[in-house]
């Protein structure tokens, strides 16, 4: 489901800017964050890296990471699983990018003027299998020319008189190994959060009992969670919709789960719908998830309920409070 899949990304998108306010997509699979203004602030790069590895970890994604001075070179780097050698003693990284491919990772990067961290993320990049390379930047084909030629990793590419390279796999070639290398600019647009937090969640198995439902709800609250503090941002009220599986006429016994953003009525129509409400503003996952189970006990539910959607309202900065 490319759709839920994009969808996924993006709320993963929206709970990166706790730690850096510069996020771009790298669809299908990947998101690429700016770090430079937030590394000290979070103590470094291994520090970011762990607490992004957390927040992600608790909304049950696993990620790859990759850092680097340039984008691309820290996406590839996350897609080959190789991370730089250590920093000399005493030098700390001035700035990175992070970069996430795999459907539930980020991407690191800094910039150009670091040369120590750009000597390290050449050594990492000429390490690189260029089977990690096929489809991201280049065609499987290219990847099957350099192969033909007795070239398989990116060192040996590097190697290569550029010129060489120019004339006998193109110039596009060229210009990405510019871009790994910060040789050339290689812009990224930014995402603006969005202003909603909407999520739905399709259940594996069909649930007939309450019981069975905290465990995925409390899973959404701590989606909602991570994304109010990234928008630094508190509650007031949420939304519960329990999708009848007699209704949409879906029995779900599947073995992996998927995760959705709307399902086949887009407006929920139909949906049993269940508020909760705060007398004060907060964020806490625990406070929400009892108060829903107090909703629970005194609504009547959907004999076999196919998914969840939740969604937020009555939304405060903490400035305010």
């Amino acid at each position: 489901m490319p759709d839920a899949e994009a969808q996924r990304l993006r709320q993963l998108a929206d709970t990166a800017y706790g730690f850096t306010p510069q996020v771009s997509l790298l669809p299908p699979d990947a998101l690429l964050l700016e770090c430079a203004g937030t590394l000290r602030l979070f103590g470094g790069p291994e520090r970011l890296l762990q607490r992004l590895e957390d927040t992600w970890r608790t909304l049950g994604h696993a990620c790859e990471f990759g850092i680097a001075h340039t984008p691309l070179a820290a996406t590839i780097l996350a897609r080959a699983r190789r991370r730089l050698a250590p920093s000399p003693p005493g030098q700390a990284a001035a700035s990175g990018h992070a970069a996430q491919p795999r459907t539930h990772t980020p991407v690191a990067s800094t910039t150009p003027a670091d040369t120590s961290l750009a000597t390290r993320t050449r050594q990492a990049l000429e390490q690189v299998h260029l089977r990690h390379l096929a489809g991201h930047p280049w065609a499987p084909a290219l990847v099957g020319q350099f192969a033909a030629s007795g070239i398989d990793t990116l060192g040996a590419v590097l190697a290569l008189p550029r010129p060489a390279v120019g004339r006998r796999f193109g110039r596009a070639v060229l210009t990405d190994l510019a871009r790994m290398l910060g040789e050339h600019p290689d812009p990224r647009a930014w995402i603006r959060p969005q202003p909603d937090f909407r999520s739905h969640l399709n259940l594996l198995e069909t649930l007939r009992q309450r019981a069975g439902l905290v465990f995925p709800m409390h899973r959404l609250l701590r989606e909602l969670v991570a994304w109010l503090r990234a928008r630094q941002l508190l509650v007031t009220r949420i939304e519960w919709r329990f999708v009848d599986a007699a209704r949409t006429g879906m029995h779900i016994t599947s073995t992996t789960s998927t995760h959705v953003t709307a399902h086949e009525d887009a407006q929920g129509a139909g949906d049993t719908r269940i508020e909760v409400c705060l007398a004060t503003p907060g964020m806490d996952d625990r406070r929400l998830l009892a108060l829903t189970e107090l909703q629970l006990e005194r609504n009547a539910l959907p004999e076999e309920i196919a998914g969840i959607t939740l969604c937020a309202s009555g939304l405060s900065t903490l400035a305010e409070q």
